[in-house]
């Protein structure tokens, strides 16, 4: 688990799922409800701290604020590994996108629903050939 990067990577064979909020209370309940065994949670303040760390250890899974301080989700997606799958969280319900998401969650988000994203991920990523 880390925030803005300063802490481990986690294992290499957990799920390293990285969130993106300028929010930090909403960085530190993504990661304290979604951090687990086998799952790794690095969640950012800074879109450039993010990027940055993705160039380090590539994501399984990115989930993006649509609205932060200095970027925009379209921006930091588009830096972003173009395979890793995205994921927009966003309190703007008619947010318009350029970057294909995969989803788009609106805040509050629905954990219930993320829940099921972040374990169809790990369960692709224990599979032979899934990751």
């Amino acid at each position: 688990m880390s925030h803005d990067g300063t802490a481990d990577a986690g294992d290499p064979s957990d799920l390293f799922v990285m969130y993106i909020d300028d929010e930090p209370d909403l960085c530190s309940l993504f990661v304290d409800d979604f951090a687990e065994d086998g799952i790794t949670i690095a969640a950012f303040t800074k879109a450039d701290v993010a990027i940055s760390a993705a160039l380090v250890r590539t994501p399984d899974l990115l989930f993006i604020d649509y609205r932060m301080a200095g970027a925009n989700g379209d921006e930091i997606a588009k830096a972003m590994p173009a395979a890793v799958p995205k994921y927009l969280i966003t309190g703007d319900v008619n947010v318009q996108t350029e970057t294909v998401f995969v989803r788009k969650f609106e805040k509050p988000a629905d954990f219930v629903a993320i829940r099921a994203v972040i374990a169809e991920a790990r369960r692709a990523k224990k599979t032979p050939g899934g990751g």
